[in-house]
């Protein structure tokens, strides 16, 4: 009768709605588990070096600083996901070998009170430098000695060379030549400094983020890794006159450079991480589970079959075991490995339940690949970063597309779900099955 009609439909929204809270409960879980992930990586970051910013580097006579006429800061980084771990949990590290190279005016240091020659230095700011090592410093062809400073002036920590001590060398233009590696975690950022300041980085990270205040004049990303150049005399210029400001800031004032300074920044991030992946795919499962009752429901009412609610909530429970299965799997293996995994338990399971279900291997046999399809099909959207989104879209629509046109005859007024004429249909069938 038409009520019964009504009834299931109302049945099957009713496990629609309870297979979204299940969802949610799920999509908590991912959430739970990708902010747990994080707060690993800021433990493992107190204990190793953690995001680095670099000033470029610049002169200080006594307090005040003297930037260079032109610099030039070419890095190369090697990146590494399994150097530092916890657990199941792995940070991405980088190993920066920086050569930067920079010009000054001739320097006549003024006198002190005492009528002693005012300190001249050259200081590299570094946010952490538990990271930095091996520094090198040429002036004018000749190598000065380092030294950490981890409460230098301005409130930064840097390495320190001294250069009061060359009276000949400062009477002339100075050519500094700087080497140094830098080891941190996530990123790496530089704040240039002075006229004509030139930043180019490169690595072996296929899957660099560019951050900060500019983005690279020039870029390069492919699977062996990536280069970048900036030259921005705005943020360069702008950098000067802060730190000039922080010069001429009082004992009451305690700037913090780090968060003041415009700065260029590439982050060695995943973007095909196990958290991101997941809870991309878990924004299509009520599509998975709409298609497998919308399958069930035209069994039902084109082929006379008997399928009782139950059946219904054993198959969408499936579905959603999928997800639990990859998360927990992909937390262990690659992303790929664990949704071919997860995916295939889940066809196979539902594909031999729907055999009783359906009352027949080739029923059953056609619903498994569909369903083996949509995991297929859903891969490949989510490993397509840059268009998930529209070939999300297309997909969904070409599906509306095929549904409308299988159902396009059928006159949903007159169909009756009568239980003892399905009960009845469904027997002749089995034993005809049977049979057969």
């Amino acid at each position: 009768m038409q009520k019964t009609f009504t009834i299931k439909l109302f049945i099957i929204a009713t496990l629609c709605f309870l297979f979204g809270l299940g969802m949610m409960f799920i999509n908590s879980l991912v959430y739970e588990r990708s902010n747990y992930h994080q707060s690993v990586m800021e433990e493992i970051k107190t204990m190793h070096a953690g995001d680095q910013f670099m000033i470029a580097p610049f002169l200080l006579i006594g307090d005040a600083p003297v930037f260079a006429q032109s610099s030039s800061i070419t890095g190369t980084s090697d990146v590494q996901d399994d150097k530092y771990r916890r657990g199941i949990y792995h940070a991405i590290s980088h190993q920066s070998s920086l050569d930067i190279s920079q010009k000054y005016q001739p320097i006549t240091p003024p006198k002190t009170e005492d009528g002693a020659t005012t300190p001249v230095s050259l200081i590299i700011p570094i946010s952490d430098l538990r990271g930095a090592s091996n520094a090198k410093i040429t002036i004018n062809g000749k190598e000065h000695p380092t030294k950490f400073n981890t409460q230098g002036k301005y409130h930064l920590s840097y390495i320190e060379a001294i250069i009061t001590d060359d009276a000949r060398t400062l009477d002339e233009p100075l050519n500094i030549h700087t080497n140094l590696n830098v080891l941190g975690i996530d990123s790496l950022h530089i704040a240039p400094t002075g006229d004509n300041a030139q930043v180019s980085l490169a690595g072996n990270w296929s899957e660099p983020k560019f951050l900060g205040d500019a983005l690279p004049n020039n870029k390069r990303i492919d699977a062996t890794g990536f280069s970048a150049d900036w030259q921005n005399d705005f943020l360069a210029t702008a950098n000067t006159q802060a730190i000039i400001s922080a010069s001429e800031c009082k004992s009451e004032c305690s700037p913090n450079l780090h968060n003041n300074l415009n700065h260029l920044a590439v982050a060695f991030v995943n973007t095909t991480d196990t958290y991101t992946l997941t809870d991309r795919a878990i924004k299509y499962a009520l599509l998975f589970l709409v298609i497998s009752f919308g399958t069930f429901f035209l069994f039902e009412t084109m082929k006379k079959l008997r399928i009782h609610p139950l059946q219904y909530g054993l198959v969408a429970s499936a579905l959603l075991m999928f997800y639990v299965l990859l998360l927990s799997l992909a937390e262990h293996i690659a992303f790929y490995a664990a949704y071919g995994i997860a995916a295939g338990a889940c066809a196979l399971l539902i594909g031999f339940y729907t055999y009783y279900v359906l009352g027949g291997a080739k029923r059953s046999g056609a619903f498994t690949l569909l369903l083996s399809s949509l995991y297929a099909g859903f891969y490949f959207i989510l490993s397509i970063d840059e268009l998930n989104l529209l070939l999300g879209a297309v997909f969904c629509f070409l599906l509306l597309a095929a549904v409308m046109f299988i159902t396009r005859k059928v006159d949903w007024y007159a169909l009756e779900l009568n239980p003892m004429k399905l009960s009845q249909t469904h027997q002749s069938e089995g034993d005809s099955h049977a049979n057969s």
